[in-house]
């Protein structure tokens, strides 16, 4: 999921209160929120850190704050032999962790950015980040809370299966 909206309209609250509903709802369960993840952190692994940690009773919620800034770093040219910023070294390298968690059971990965669905696919190079499979959903947040929208790739101008 990416949630997208203007500072101050929820955005990273959501997480909190995705972690909070389920826990009501599942009382002998316990979710674990990852929240500020930062896959541009030297030394991190999603892997040890993250996702061994996820189970049907302990599921996991990653939050990646301004995803589309996290896109951009995995585009910027590094040493590729630098092998500290495990998941952003390259565009490989973030595809690999995305992929890890969409395919992971019991995790929930949440991405927020300023920008609009639309403002992300005017970026070419930004569309393998955000194929079905890695991304499946965006959310628009306004300051409005009756007017969030759900929506699906396809649902978005500007999205092409390319």
């Amino acid at each position: 999921i990416i949630i997208c909206g203007t500072r101050g309209s929820g955005k990273t609250f959501t997480s909190r209160g995705i972690k909070k509903k389920y826990e009501e709802d599942n009382s002998s369960h316990f979710v674990k929120l990852f929240h500020n993840f930062d896959p541009t952190n030297i030394g991190v692994d999603i892997n040890s850190l993250v996702l061994s940690q996820s189970s049907e009773v302990s599921p996991v919620i990653v939050q990646l704050d301004e995803i589309d800034v996290i896109f951009e770093d995995a585009l910027k040219h590094k040493n590729i032999m630098d092998t500290r910023t495990h998941h952003t070294r390259n565009k490989k390298t973030l595809l690999q962790m995305l992929d890890a968690v969409g395919d992971t059971l019991n995790v929930l990965s949440i991405g927020t950015t300023e920008l609009t669905p639309e403002q992300l696919y005017e970026h070419p190079e930004w569309h393998s980040f955000m194929r079905p499979g890695r991304i499946d959903y965006f959310v628009r947040f306004t300051k409005d809370p009756s007017r969030i929208e759900f929506l699906t790739h396809d649902q978005i101008e500007g999205y092409h299966t390319d």
